[in-house]
């Protein structure tokens, strides 16, 4: 009696015994049927999705989402093999891959991909493991992140007049928007729009900003008397990745 210790690969294999004879005894091998097929199936795999920081963040600040998988019975390494982020609703319903190209997992079975393409929420991702020559793949449970809209600041100057002008007197309203969030650079807003509020309760006029977050408006309509303008970005929320934002009041 014998016994051999030794490791296959995943697939089926055919063993059989040669003997290699001694000073008594010829070289003998058992043929067919003396033999064994024997099948090794990959091992498996579990993912998991280890953490995604910042959580919270803001629009447009870099998240790093890391994932690691590891072989569910210890058998096995998932180096070599690729994976991919996916966002998904609250329930597991895949929305969209958030990488473009598989990313490969290193040999300690962790893997991370880095996005600042996502806007304001809360957001659910998974990691699916493709696998390799030794596991199988697998793929996490979802993980939820919170972005936050951007808090925003905006400034209207008026320009080439004084507070005191005549009526029909055309003016200018140089009106600029920009985000106020410190850390990690973020772009300007997006173009959204631009209320501007006669007296506090009116809109009197209206414009978008452009990518650069500036906005030129030109009236001669505003009636005789005091008043106070001043203009708010995003008053509607139709741009739910910044926050609103009033400028000061301006005496004319």
């Amino acid at each position: 009696n014998f016994t051999i210790n030794q490791t296959l690969s995943p697939g089926s294999h055919i063993l059989k015994i040669r003997y290699l004879g001694d000073g008594n005894f010829n070289t003998f091998v058992f043929n067919d049927p003396q033999y064994t097929t024997v099948t090794i199936y990959k091992g498996l795999s579990t993912s998991t999705i280890q953490s995604i920081s910042p959580n919270p963040g803001f629009v447009n600040q870099t998240f790093t989402i890391s994932g690691n998988v590891v072989p569910t019975n210890g058998a096995g390494n998932a180096g070599g093999g690729f994976a991919n982020f996916f966002e998904v609703t609250s329930g597991g319903t895949i929305l969209q891959q958030l990488n473009t190209n598989p990313i490969q997992v290193d040999n300690a079975g962790n893997v991370s991909f880095q996005t600042n393409s996502l806007g304001a929420g809360t957001h659910y991702v998974i990691v699916s493991y493709l696998g390799n020559n030794l596991l199988e793949p697998s793929t996490s449970s979802s993980s939820s992140f919170v972005i936050k809209p951007a808090p925003t600041a905006t400034s209207m100057v008026l320009n080439g007049t004084s507070t005191t002008i005549t009526y029909g007197t055309n003016i200018t309203l140089l009106i600029s928007v920009v985000t106020t969030r410190t850390g990690d650079p973020i772009v300007l807003p997006l173009p959204g729009p631009v209320d501007v509020m006669l007296d506090d309760t009116n809109v009197f006029l209206q414009g978008t900003i452009d990518s650069a977050g500036h906005l030129t408006l030109n009236t001669n309509q505003i009636p005789g008397g005091d008043h106070t303008l001043y203009a708010r970005y995003n008053f509607s929320g139709s741009n739910p990745n910044y926050l609103s934002s009033d400028t000061s009041s301006n005496k004319l």
